[in-house]
């Protein structure tokens, strides 16, 4: 499926931050496969810098288009705060020409009270976390000499509450290599003391009636959650209707309570990957670990466990689905709420072309989606349709043959 898309969505922030913190994505399909994520934390300062790095790295990608292969670039984002008053920001920027892949890590560490980048040496003790680093890489990394440890930087540093993250450039460790070099140093060792929100608890799923004799659709939504989901969970609860999320995993902790609602609603969640990359191009391991870092990321927050996978940019083989539990769920009808901005446009592409037991592909990401949505259900319903989960979706077919 052929889309371009440039959309803007707001992640709810967490509980006990101050200030609303947004998350700005880029999604791209025509001359190559973009997916950026990053967060705006409403921090001047912050902000600034960190639209110049996006911006740059951006604009640098674009020149690598060329006619043999497709080149992908994924930057996705970790995002902390801490002790209500340091932002901690991790940038992973994955770039892949068809053959060759990169990844670099970008890091920001703000603090909010006094509206500057926090420096290392402000925050513990150098001397011990020299000693430790050095400890620890010549554990890690045994092609690291007394040379390498001599010329060590810091590279870069990510907060956590358990751990700090150092990052480091693999030639400073003599190492050549396109992966991520780090280390992790536990908080207590350094008398660091960072305190992150609580998760919600989980919450009873419910589970709904099936008459197999109704006509039924299952409306599915990809690529959230957003600011607009909770519009369209308040929209399906009107009607009496259901619907199946495939989600992206990295967004899944700043929507908690978004998510608790989808599924106390009876509406399902898919999975969608972790941070979009493009599946196809990932080793066995690496899609494995992809998808099971989504699926343990989505039963952390919420208690479900999707049954469900969606492939990004709709690219799968059958040697990537054989290595996934997971039931391959892709459509029937496109919405091409992705292209048209038009809502009479979108709700007549799915209302001609709908028929009983299909799959209708639509974004919880635009707010053209949710009046489309809440016009189609409506539309529909008059017809004679019921609104299932795919999953349910799939029980009545199989009902129905039997």
């Amino acid at each position: 499926m052929k889309k371009l898309l440039l959309i803007f969505t707001i992640l709810i922030c967490l509980t006990g931050c101050t200030k609303e913190t947004e998350v700005r994505t880029i999604i791209e399909n025509n001359n190559a496969y973009v997916s950026i994520n990053y967060p705006i934390t409403k921090n001047k300062k912050l902000d600034i810098e960190i639209k110049k790095h996006i911006d740059k790295t951006y604009n640098m990608f674009q020149n690598t288009y060329n006619d043999s292969n497709i080149p992908e670039l994924n930057i996705s984002y970790k995002y902390k705060l801490l002790n209500n008053n340091f932002i901690s920001i991790n940038l992973n920027t994955f770039k892949n020409d068809g053959i060759n892949t990169s990844n670099v890590i970008t890091t920001f560490n703000y603090d909010i009270k006094n509206k500057d980048f926090i420096k290392l040496e402000s925050l513990l003790d150098i001397n011990k976390l020299n000693y430790l680093m050095k400890k620890e890489i010549l554990q890690k990394y045994k092609s690291c000499t007394a040379t390498c440890l001599k010329n060590l930087k810091i590279k870069s540093y990510f907060l956590d509450e358990n751990n700090i993250t150092l990052f480091f450039n693999s030639k400073d460790l003599n190492i050549d290599s396109s992966k991520i070099i780090s280390i992790e140093i536990p908080n207590k060792k350094l008398d660091l003391s960072l305190k992150s929100n609580n998760k919600n608890p989980t919450i009873q799923i419910k589970n709904n009636k099936l008459n197999p004799t109704n006509k039924v659709v299952a409306l599915t939504f990809d690529d959230g959650p957003s600011k607009y989901t909770d519009k369209i969970l308040k929209i399906l609860e009107k009607e009496d209707a259901k619907a199946t999320f495939f989600i992206v995993g990295n967004k899944v902790e700043l929507y908690n309570e978004t998510l608790l609602k989808m599924v106390s609603n009876g509406n399902e969640i898919g999975n969608h990957s972790f941070d979009h990359k493009l599946l196809t191009r990932l080793t066995d391991e690496e899609f494995k670990n992809d998808i099971k870092k989504t699926q343990e990321t989505i039963f952390e927050n919420t208690g479900f466990m999707p049954k469900l996978i969606r492939p990004t940019y709709g690219g799968y083989n059958d040697k990537l689905m054989s290595n996934v539990d997971l039931k391959l769920t892709l459509w029937d009808v496109d919405a091409s709420d992705w292209k048209y901005k038009s809502e009479r446009r979108i709700v007549n592409n799915v209302v001609k072309n709908v028929n009983d037991g299909d799959i209708i592909l639509m974004h919880d990401i635009f707010n053209r989606s949710v009046g489309s949505a809440e016009k189609i259900i409506k539309t529909l319903k008059k017809e004679g349709y019921s609104f299932v989960t795919v999953s349910e979706l799939n029980k009545i077919k199989e009902k129905r043959k039997n």
